[in-house]
């Protein structure tokens, strides 16, 4: 199948704790699977990147690489950076607050189910992460352009059709 430019991007706003932490946002890099949820939920359809910019275009750079999934690595790197998980807990904390992070996206199913995957595998590693779904236009309006979000899945084109290029951005 030819790709098509859509895109699925995983945005951090780099000022809003907790993803405004450099090793928080490189471990929930590292916690998510791309190749996996490009393999189940986009039936392998679907290439892993590391910028918006496709492949091919003028303005791509194929030396910067993504991230490889590494549970491990995301641990201590949470570890290092003073977010432990309590003895009766699994939710990472430190000086007594607990590292969450809230998933906008819209109301596109398959959005929806990688949110969600996401969700899963950051649970993986302590982080204690939701997924808030919003109409798409007030997404856009009331989130993602005044920057009010933690994190936010989102894109361009429809990601349910055959040829579909998944864009995942560890700001």
């Amino acid at each position: 199948t030819a790709n098509r430019p859509a895109y699925t991007v995983l945005y951090l706003n780099n000022g809003s704790p907790p993803t405004n932490e450099p090793a928080v946002r490189r471990a929930i890099a590292e916690a998510i699977d791309v190749d996996n949820i490009a393999g189940d939920l986009l039936g392998g359809r679907a290439l892993k990147a590391a910028s918006p910019v496709a492949p091919g275009t003028w303005a791509f750079n194929a030396s910067v690489q993504p991230y490889d999934h590494d549970e491990s690595a995301a641990r201590k790197l949470l570890d290092d950076a003073g977010w432990a998980v309590p003895e009766k807990g699994d939710v990472r904390q430190r000086a007594g607050i607990s590292l969450a992070l809230k998933i906008a996206t819209d109301e596109d199913p398959v959005r929806g189910a990688v949110a969600d995957r996401v969700v899963d595998q950051l649970r993986k590693v302590g982080i204690d992460a939701s997924v808030e779904r919003r109409e798409s236009t007030a997404l856009v309006r009331d989130f993602l352009l005044p920057r009010q979000y933690q994190a936010a899945i989102f894109g361009v084109g429809r990601v349910k059709t055959t040829g579909v290029f998944a864009s995942f951005v560890w700001g």
